[in-house]
């Protein structure tokens, strides 16, 4: 398993680097969400379950679950489904 805990966020237009809390990823709007794993996160694994798709992105010290509804057409494409402490808790099974 890959250790996430040392990369680090470079804000854009800085001169630091700034390491992202769980807590306040929470705290940011869908669309932050979206640009923060966009451009910081790593695609860890991806999984297919019960007519859903899950992927796995690496930010800082923590990991973010999205969730695509494949079986809702109504759907409005990738939602963050839950963020996880550790990658473990995505349990990809190996089929």
């Amino acid at each position: 398993m890959v250790d996430y805990t040392d990369k680090m966020v470079l804000l854009q237009g800085s001169n630091f680097t700034y390491r992202m809390t769980c807590a306040e990823f929470e705290q940011l709007n869908k669309q932050e969400q979206i640009k923060v794993i966009s451009h910081y996160g790593d695609f860890v694994a991806d999984k297919v379950e019960a007519g859903n798709r899950y992927y796995l992105y690496a930010i800082n010290s923590f990991y973010v679950e999205l969730l695509h509804e494949l079986s809702n057409p109504n759907t409005n494409g990738l939602v963050v489904n839950r963020i996880l402490a550790v990658a473990e808790a995505f349990e990809v099974s190996c089929e």
